[in-house]
């Protein structure tokens, strides 16, 4: 018993001295250290001047995943903590991270400094729009059909050009979206309310959006990527803002407009 008090003692000493070590680095040290998860653990540890490091720049970058089915992972609240994120990806495949709300919620409270905001999981395109459909909150007709459910909607913007004015990155990728019952849909008002800094934005689903409400991406974004179901019509690509460098889509199918894609995109990537 002795022996293990001793070694207990002994390893408690070496992690304070180790933490100490941690929290005299330099912010770009500490930076280089932190980033994956690397900041949340060590968060975790208590150490009081560590944790004030990570909370004013020493975390400014954090990438979680999660593939597994029966895990409970969860939002870590610290990431609130860090008034210096600059990117955050957060990966869960096919299964839902938490309540739509609550993740609104978080997720608005994170640093105005956040460039990259990458979440993939079920769920990531509807805490944004907060999106309700209309037989979700009057009762339903039993009689009535529900295949064409995605244009009846009621939508909350969440402006994230006020939240994030630095965000150039944006990544919100839904692998069920596109097989929902209740299909996030994209318009002009959600197109406007991207922050105009964005150069890069990834969504899931592209064949419920209106072609002309395109025009309303911002005039920044030189990256556009769909996961699933585009047509390239005419409409569709005279819309796209012309800066646009790159578009790629991974279930794109055959329009008669390649013409009017814009004229500096040098990454044009499609299965037909």
């Amino acid at each position: 018993v002795a022996t293990i008090i001793g070694l207990t003692t002994v390893c408690a000493f070496f992690r304070a001295r180790f933490m100490t070590f941690l929290s005299d680095l330099p912010i770009e040290l500490l930076q280089l250290i932190c980033r994956r998860y690397e900041a949340i653990e060590l968060w975790k540890c208590g150490e009081k001047r560590l944790m004030s490091r990570l909370a004013n720049g020493g975390a400014s970058e954090v990438h979680l995943v999660d593939q597994f089915v029966d895990t409970t992972s969860r939002f870590p609240k610290c990431l609130l903590s860090f008034s210096k994120l600059r990117r955050l990806s957060i990966t869960r495949g096919k299964f839902r991270l938490m309540d739509t709300d609550q993740l609104a919620s978080l997720l608005k409270r994170l640093s105005p400094t956040l460039e990259c905001l990458e979440l993939k999981f079920k769920g990531s395109e509807a805490w944004l729009l907060d999106y309700y459909p209309i037989s979700e909150i009057f009762d339903p007709d039993p009689t009535e059909s529900y295949t064409n459910t995605n244009t009846v909607s009621l939508s909350t913007i969440i402006p994230l050009k006020e939240y994030f004015p630095a965000l150039q990155t944006l990544c919100l990728c839904d692998e069920a979206s596109h097989c929902s019952r209740y299909p996030v849909r994209w318009t002009k008002h959600e197109f406007s309310s991207l922050p105009d800094t964005l150069t890069s934005l990834t969504l899931s689903c592209g064949d419920n959006v209106n072609p002309e409400d395109f025009s309303s991406l911002p005039a920044s974004l030189l990256t556009l990527k769909w996961k699933h179901s585009v047509e390239l019509t005419k409409a569709y690509c005279s819309n796209l803002p012309r800066n646009l460098t790159s578009i790629n889509s991974g279930d794109a199918y055959y329009g008669n407009a390649y013409a009017l894609i814009p004229p500096g995109v040098t990454d044009l990537s499609l299965m037909l």
